[in-house]
């Protein structure tokens, strides 16, 4: 993919390739060796997607957690790695998440009713536990 590019995208929008790790630069030239490169570095990228995809596969399978942060009304096992806990803390946020969907409220009700009642976000319970904002959650 990158020969194609190399060859004849960046010569047509003029545009300058230097890779500084290998020495090249379009201006001087290219090596004879920039394709075979290009072709490894290709297959290296494929084969660390693969094996990440099946690392993160199989801790599925085993019901491991894969993510960086505890989801809310959980937290992460002092003790065992890739276990989650109840938080106890927080847990009622969820039963009361829970308890609106069970009589019929979507999502933007929810969300109105949890916003009325103040009920704290996860990234301000975060920032409340640790100083650290998490907006992904």
């Amino acid at each position: 993919m990158m020969d194609y590019y190399l060859e004849f995208v960046f010569p047509e929008k003029r545009v300058r390739y230097i890779a500084v790790a290998e020495n090249e630069d379009t201006e001087k030239g290219l090596s004879d060796f920039v394709p075979f490169k290009n072709l490894f570095n290709e297959w290296f990228a494929k084969d660390t997607s693969r094996k990440v995809k099946n690392s993160l596969a199989a801790k599925f399978e085993a019901g491991e957690r894969v993510s960086a942060y505890a989801p809310l009304g959980y937290k992460k096992h002092p003790d065992v790695k890739n276990k989650l806990v109840i938080d106890e803390e927080t847990s009622w946020i969820i039963r009361r998440i829970y308890t609106l969907a069970f009589y019929g409220a979507g999502a933007a009700k929810i969300t109105r009713t949890l916003t009325q009642e103040k009920v704290p976000t996860p990234g301000w319970l975060n920032y409340q536990r640790d100083g650290k904002r998490c907006s992904r959650l």
